[in-house]
């Protein structure tokens, strides 16, 4: 049950840290606490949780939210993440009374906020949401009626399509996740033309739609679909970090080690490595690069799993990672990612987008591919084949090879 009080319509707003994160002292664990933020965009560091309190059996309750206090009686802890939710609702000044009791005590007892708190509440609890610096909130807006058509996004998500509820002008909209910002903050383009548009909470995340249409791009005067599925779940960017049996590349690509490569070839980067020929000129580049598929699956193993990528871990994803073929001397002065070109911030932006960073680099590879001969129909074939390769390697964590 929800508690009104004047302290139910404060908005708070998250401030970036710029040390690191706060300590949390609220009484909440921290796993709940970040599970709330991030779906609903407030922050919770003024919340206190009074465990053991004797003030719930004076409302006959076994756990209720005022302003900002989480009251539970003794051994009540599981009310914590529902109650933690009606925080949230009155955060967001969507809490009024609906009956007085004795002593003046103003009670909400709405059966939609309850049963949207048991949701989130739940939902909340099952996340492990990244941790990243938050943004500033400036002011609260929420669509009830959407609540319960909530969709959970993650890293993997990245490139699909959602129907969404605008911060900028509350509209009902639809477009395609760019970025997962932290704070409960996320970042679409593709939104009736408009790029860069912000969502507040996953509460305004409605569900996943299809795409308008089929993306296309052009280069050199040849078009090129867009790929779709580009990003890391839980268990394949786990998986990608997992050493090889010996053997493997021998098996995976079918060839005696140093059978030799061609340009234009493409599969896991361990496996282009297995075949080429010492002095051959060739090399493969990494597209999206390596830099930004190891901090992908960096960030997906914290905000899923809370564990560190080692540097053997990815050193091991880097192997498996998709290549493309191209000569050592274009590769040096012209992919877009080689050595001092792979800024920190182009990695940190390609590992949100890999989708988006896969295309940047194949718009500085089809003029390569030209002047060394192929046709249009060639280099789209070899586009296609990369997309294939890097969806299941997304999809699977596996080193991929054509077969």
């Amino acid at each position: 049950m929800a508690d009104t009080s004047p302290r139910g319509d404060e908005i708070t707003q998250l401030q970036v840290k710029a040390k690191g994160e706060r300590p949390n002292r609220t009484g909440l664990p921290d796993s709940l606490k970040a599970g709330i933020e991030n779906l609903s965009g407030y922050s919770l560091d003024n919340v206190k949780v009074h465990y053991n309190s004797n003030k719930p059996a004076q409302l006959q309750a076994h756990a209720y939210a005022q302003g900002t206090d989480i009251h539970l009686a003794p051994g009540q802890e599981k009310h914590l993440p529902h109650e933690a939710w009606h925080v949230v609702q009155q955060k967001q000044g969507r809490v009024r009374p609906t009956l007085q009791m004795k002593g003046g005590v103003s009670v909400n007892d709405d059966s939609s906020l309850e049963k949207e708190a048991d949701t989130m509440g739940q939902l909340a609890g099952q996340s492990v949401p990244l941790r990243l610096p938050a943004r500033n909130i400036l002011q609260a807006r929420f669509h009830s009626s959407h609540v319960f058509q909530l969709v959970p996004v993650s890293l993997g998500d990245v490139g699909k399509y959602y129907s969404i509820v605008r911060d900028d002008n509350g509209a009902n909209d639809t477009g395609r996740l760019a970025s997962i910002d932290g704070g409960g903050w996320y970042t679409f383009d593709d939104v009736s033309g408009d790029n860069g548009v912000r969502v507040r909470g996953q509460s305004n995340i409605i569900q996943e739609v299809s795409s308008p249409s089929t993306p296309m791009f052009s280069v050199g005067g040849i078009s090129f679909q867009n790929p779709i599925n580009f990003g890391f779940t839980s268990t394949s960017a786990l998986n990608a970090t997992k050493p090889l049996a010996h053997g493997t590349w021998g098996q995976l690509t079918g060839q005696k080690a140093n059978s030799g490569v061609s340009i234009g070839d493409y599969g896991s980067y361990g496996g282009i490595q297995y075949l080429e020929q010492t002095g051959d000129g060739l090399t493969g580049d990494h597209q999206p690069s390596g830099a930004a598929i190891k901090e992908a699956i960096r960030l997906e193993l914290h905000r899923s799993l809370n564990q560190v990528l080692t540097r053997g871990m990815a050193r091991i994803a880097y192997q498996k990672a998709i290549t493309v073929v191209v000569t050592e001397v274009w590769h040096r002065a012209s992919s877009r990612t080689y050595g001092g070109r792979n800024t920190p911030n182009q990695i940190s932006d390609d590992a949100k987008d890999l989708m988006q960073a896969a295309i940047w680099d194949w718009e500085k590879t089809v003029p390569h591919l030209q002047s060394e001969g192929f046709s249009n129909q060639e280099i789209s074939d070899i586009w296609d084949g990369l997309n294939e390769l890097r969806e299941e390697f997304f999809k699977t964590g596996d080193p991929q090879f054509p077969k």
